[in-house]
């Protein structure tokens, strides 16, 4: 099959959603299929991420304004029409995917919460998000369901480093920082200031950005004065997390990844969209959910925080939980579903 992946990527709409997209594109071709990406010129994009991981990227101005302007633009780019579209993007829905199947097109779209109205074949949404169902047999009445962490876009690197995972320490030895590759609030800042008081000496920090990242000569600064490495855009991050006792990040895939690897971690989200699905999967047990990232947030971070230092117990009881929800071959999952229309 031919599939065709419209996503886009920027400082302001951060990697997350061009990063769960490569995860689909890898178990594309692990599959025997052709995945090609179409994604906007926007300032922070990641269309040379997506080339240097071996994926043809056709790039578009950043000026379309409407869903049907972006969709005349990638037919004028498509050549002949692909098997599927895969859409993953806030701005895109109903208006888009219909001009789409009109065009001959079966469309697979990526939504988080099921909000908005779709006219897709198929409707993924990976979240474990109570009653998600139910609203997407509203927002999306014509399309089948792939709903839940059994569907989880983990990146193939994430899949294979879930092979090394290692007991639960007793201590936490090693903690992990990373709010995703944008960080356009810099949670990662606010969140070391906040902890560099709790923290013993003993603990290693290994704080991770991405290249969207604005902020990193005042992070420099901030992480001079603490036990602290910093990571951009490292080529290693499953192997960072396996080897972490314990994370502080955002919600999105990160949290599912987290999930996957055995990695407790105390979630703060930096978007909107992240904070029901967030919430699902600390009701599940599988991760600890202290709000935004904002002083109500923080402080909450910082009570975990001190919870998972001295009660091993709790990291135990996160790992137990995640392992059990999220399914390690979501994205292959989503490919046979796609195989079985096609």
């Amino acid at each position: 099959m031919r599939v065709v992946i419209r996503v886009d990527a920027s400082g302001e709409i951060g990697a997350g959603h061009v990063m769960r997209c490569l995860a689909l594109a890898d178990a594309l071709i692990s599959r025997g299929h052709r995945p090609e990406f179409i994604s906007r010129v926007l300032p922070g994009n990641l269309i040379d991420v997506v080339r240097r991981r071996g994926y043809s990227c056709i790039a578009l101005e950043p000026s379309l304004l409407n869903e049907k302007d972006d969709w005349l633009a990638c037919q004028a780019v498509l050549g002949s029409p692909p098997d599927w579209m895969v859409v993953d993007s806030y701005r895109l829905g109903a208006d888009w995917e219909l001009a789409a199947r009109a065009a001959g097109v079966q469309v697979l779209a990526i939504d988080d919460g099921g909000v908005r109205p779709h006219a897709c074949r198929l409707i993924l949404d990976h979240n474990q998000i109570p009653g998600n169902a139910e609203r997407y047999s509203l927002s999306a009445p014509s399309a089948q369901q792939l709903i839940g962490p059994q569907y989880a876009l983990l990146r193939s690197e994430f899949a294979s480093a879930a092979t090394l995972i290692r007991p639960p320490a007793e201590d936490v030895c090693s903690l992990l920082v990373c709010f995703g590759g944008a960080d356009p609030g810099d949670a990662t800042s606010r969140t070391l200031s906040a902890i560099a008081d709790l923290l013993p000496a003993t603990v290693q920090l290994q704080v991770v950005v991405g290249g969207a990242y604005r902020h990193l000569s005042e992070l420099q600064v901030l992480a001079k004065g603490m036990n602290a490495h910093i990571w951009c855009q490292p080529p290693n991050l499953p192997e960072l997390y396996v080897a972490a006792d314990l994370a502080i990040g955002g919600g999105g895939v990160s949290a599912l990844e987290r999930c996957v690897l055995g990695v407790p971690s105390i979630v703060m989200t930096i978007a909107d969209n992240q904070r029901e699905a967030a919430l699902g999967l600390a009701e599940a047990g599988a991760l600890l959910f202290a709000g935004g990232a904002d002083n109500e947030g923080i402080q909450r971070m910082r009570g975990f925080l001190q919870r998972c230092l001295v009660e091993p117990q709790v990291r135990q009881s996160v790992i137990a939980a995640g392992r059990l929800l999220v399914n390690v071959a979501g994205a292959t999952n989503v490919v046979r579903q796609l195989e079985m229309i096609h």
